[in-house]
């Protein structure tokens, strides 16, 4: 196991409204800015301990416990599984609704924009 996008030492350090940042941070700030609301994460502890530091409304559901960036101790797979099921459920059940069906999502490709 593995940090999945920044692996190497071509990136020493990346900060974003002062605050240092990492894939999840960046992940979401995308999806922001994008309309897209992020309402569940699932990964190692510290990835959801990363993604509630960003955004508290987030489900964050950890599915592994990190020992180090190369290691990592699995919850039980059915443990696992009905934890997941769980948490999204939850945070489906409380995410922002969207528009109705046939309206695109995200900012307005209609060409009247400058």
């Amino acid at each position: 196991m593995i940090s999945h996008s920044f692996v190497g030492h071509e990136i020493e350090g990346m900060w974003l409204d002062g605050r240092p940042v990492g894939e999840i941070g960046l992940a979401h700030a995308t999806t922001a800015a994008l309309g897209v609301p992020v309402v569940a994460l699932t990964g190692d502890d510290v990835a959801c301990a990363e993604t509630a530091a960003w955004d508290a409304s987030v489900v964050t559901v950890p599915v592994k416990y990190a020992h180090d960036r190369f290691a990592a101790e699995p919850r039980p797979e059915a443990e696992a599984w009905k934890a997941v099921e769980e948490g999204v459920a939850q945070a489906l059940s409380r995410a922002p609704r969207s528009r109705s069906r046939g309206e695109p999502s995200g900012p307005d490709h209609r060409g009247d924009a400058p």
